[in-house]
């Protein structure tokens, strides 16, 4: 919150920069307090708290046109200048040199300077008998629409709003007729060449409204395609994950096919390198080209159906062998005691019967 000095009213920052701008856009000098009652003027410091560079350069322009009296003020009538310039003395049928432009003009007429003419008689001419460079400003100002302050005699140009005008001199007028009126007057809304001059006609209205129709339409149509192709895309997009989801659940399914009938194979007691040659030797038989080469062994015995295949502990190979060895060498002793018992039988005197 912020209190005005000379008032004391509070306010925040930001609804102040508002209602300060906006009297600035409006040529309002001096900016009084915004509370209705109140008519104290909110000082250039306490402004320039809530105003840009620019804005404080604009409120400055006005306080010194506010401290030039009416009477005396003076712009150059160059457009590329404006500026304003201060003419105590207006005295007819004398030349002037702007000191911004170097312009040389006439400080009673309020236009460029008016050569081998008098006042009076550049007043009394007609506009296409006055002077190239202020029949060529009014030429381009009546082009453009524009209207000239009734009180200083500046070109203004409405770009946007009603037709209340505020110079920048502090008066008001309207735009459509270019009279000076009092603020809150109804002529304003009502006054008839401002109408009549900025309402356009039926058919340039309908020409303007089927230009937009057009290009409406054309935007539509646009819009819809592009949503249309965006539709395709996205159920191609679609159908070519449910494809891929497909084969990878035909993928998952097919595995168990595979790895039973590599089971029902080994119970069935075929190795699976005669499977393989078997597979090679009807392809080389069909006269196709030579197979791969065959898988490798199981790592487990063959099975019949109802008997469990156990895998032979380690070092069973060894136990094995020496067992063979031993029966071996059991069944070598025992043929040779029957050898000896078969030699000791025939030696055997015959007994005798008593």
């Amino acid at each position: 919150m912020h209190s005005l000095g000379a008032c004391k009213h509070a306010f925040c920052l930001p609804c102040l920069r508002e209602y300060v701008a906006g009297k600035i856009q409006d040529r309002t000098f001096p900016i009084a307090c915004p509370l209705p009652d109140c008519k104290q003027p909110i000082g250039a410091a306490e402004c320039g708290l809530v105003l840009t560079p620019e804005e404080q350069g604009t409120l400055g322009q006005m306080e010194t046109e506010a401290a030039v009296g009416e009477g005396a003020r003076l712009y150059c009538p160059n457009p590329a200048c404006s500026q304003l310039l201060l003419a105590d003395d207006k005295r007819a049928d004398v030349a002037m040199d702007c000191p911004y432009c170097q312009q040389e003009l006439c400080a009673n007429c309020g236009v460029a300077w008016h050569e081998n003419l008098t006042c009076q008689q550049y007043q009394a001419q007609p506009g296409a008998l006055r002077s190239k460079e202020d029949q060529a400003l009014l030429d381009f100002a009546e082009k453009e629409g524009m209207r000239r302050c009734p009180a200083c005699g500046v070109m203004v140009e409405r770009i946007e709003g009603c037709s209340y005008m505020s110079c920048r001199c502090g008066s008001r007028f309207c735009y459509g007729c270019g009279k000076r009126k009092d603020p809150g007057s109804s002529h304003y809304c009502n006054c008839k060449p401002h109408h009549e001059q900025w309402l356009r006609p039926p058919p340039q209205v309908a020409a303007v409204l089927a230009q937009n129709a057009a290009a409406y339409q054309r935007q539509h149509q646009q819009q819809l395609q592009q949503r249309q192709c965006q539709q395709q895309q996205q159920a191609q997009q679609r159908q070519q994950r449910q494809q891929q989801q497909q084969a990878q659940q035909q993928q998952v399914q097919q595995q168990p096919q595979q790895q039973h009938r590599q089971r029902r194979r080994g119970a069935r007691g075929v190795p699976a390198a005669q499977d393989g040659a078997a597979a090679a030797a009807a392809a080389a038989a069909a006269g196709g080209a030579a197979a791969p080469p065959a898988a490798p062994p199981p790592l487990f015995v063959p099975f019949e159906p109802g008997v469990v295949a156990v895998p032979p502990p380690p070092g069973f190979g060894a136990l094995d062998a020496g067992l063979g060895a031993l029966n071996g060498a059991m069944n070598a002793q025992l043929a040779a005691l029957e050898d000896l018992a078969r030699l000791m039988g025939a030696r055997r005197p015959p007994r005798r019967r008593g």
